[in-house]
């Protein structure tokens, strides 16, 4: 009878370990960002691709990182960013032949490798 109290004892924990285990495999609790929805309806410079440079980029690309820790890559204006375009879509989207940014960070999320593309592929308008 001990034995079989032991047996049930341990089947129950094993249980009750598998099901709260269950919690954290939703890709929604342990990446929220990633399950919310990619506006890109009306992506502009101003609302769209300054914010997210100044978040992503700023730390080592403004003008006053820049030559130190960016080399001396500036993204801090339109005309900074129009002018290298090409090696922030390639260096965002962590294409081979780029030094892939953000540097010793995480790649940016889809939907802001996207945006980028979408704004670039608009002309990249000083909007």
């Amino acid at each position: 009878m001990t034995s079989f109290r032991n047996l049930l004892a341990l089947v129950l924990l094993a249980v009750m370990l598998a099901v709260a285990g269950c919690y954290y495999d939703k890709e929604e609790v342990l990446s929220p960002q990633r399950s919310a929805p990619c506006d890109t309806t009306a992506v502009t410079f101003s609302r769209s691709i300054a914010p997210l440079l100044s978040i992503q980029c700023a730390g080592c690309h403004s003008n006053a990182n820049a030559p130190s820790s960016g080399d001396n890559i500036r993204l801090q204006t339109h005309a900074d960013v129009k002018a290298q375009l090409s090696k922030v879509l390639g260096s965002v989207q962590w294409k081979s032949n780029f030094s892939a940014m953000p540097k010793n960070g995480a790649k940016m999320s889809d939907c802001q490798i996207r945006t980028l593309q979408i704004w670039a592929d608009a002309g990249a308008l000083d909007n």
